[in-house]
């Protein structure tokens, strides 16, 4: 082998992305959102990984799938250094996904249409590919009809609810607009 393709080689090898770290434990957790992102309607979902150090310590912090918003990604470092895990080896590399929820699901009735149309519209603003209807916020009320609604009539009259529950949500956030002080829910779930 000359040195010309020694060279080359190395170049190759040198050039070749580093391999996925593998993960050795996936962790879940809802947070309350911080004020601060409240206020300005951030939420969402963010994946925290670390290496395991003695003690089960959370060491080499860093953020390996972005909330989209910079404000919750900083304060869920914030939140997990110096922290520590039980059940994992020196070494291991963990995965923490922390679910910043737009609503409470216990008190949901208090999720307010200033509030929804803040979350929504700052959900938007990070794709064209978000819309209304794909949100989490969608998912999440939708979800909880269905499971409102079982046991509540046919089933055609259950996906007649679903179906109307679409139309409204879709047009929700505009009727939000006019009335930021009453209860997203029964904005999206009822026609004007």
């Amino acid at each position: 082998m000359t040195i010309a393709n020694l060279l080359l080689l190395l170049t190759a090898v040198q050039a070749q992305p580093p391999a996925p770290e593998a993960v050795n434990r996936t962790m879940e957790f809802i947070a309350a959102r911080p004020e601060e992102a409240m206020v300005l309607g951030h939420y969402g979902r963010l994946t925290v990984r670390s290496r395991i150090a003695e003690g089960g310590q959370l060491n080499d912090l860093r953020v390996a799938k972005s909330s989209g918003s910079d404000l919750l990604d900083a304060a869920t470092l914030a939140d997990l250094e110096g922290g520590s895990v039980r059940g994992s080896e020196v070494g291991d590399i963990v995965d923490i996904e922390v679910d910043y929820l737009p609503f409470d699901q216990d008190n949901i009735r208090e999720y307010s249409c200033r509030q929804a149309t803040r979350d929504l519209t700052w959900w938007q603003s990070l794709s064209d590919q978000n819309t209304p209807r794909n949100s989490s916020i969608y998912r999440m009320l939708s979800g909880l009809l269905l499971i409102g609604t079982i046991d509540h009539g046919s089933p055609q009259k259950q996906a007649a609810r679903y179906k109307a529950f679409g139309a409204h949500f879709a047009t929700s956030i505009e009727r939000c607009r006019a009335r930021p002080d009453a209860s997203f829910l029964t904005t999206a779930v009822t026609a004007d």
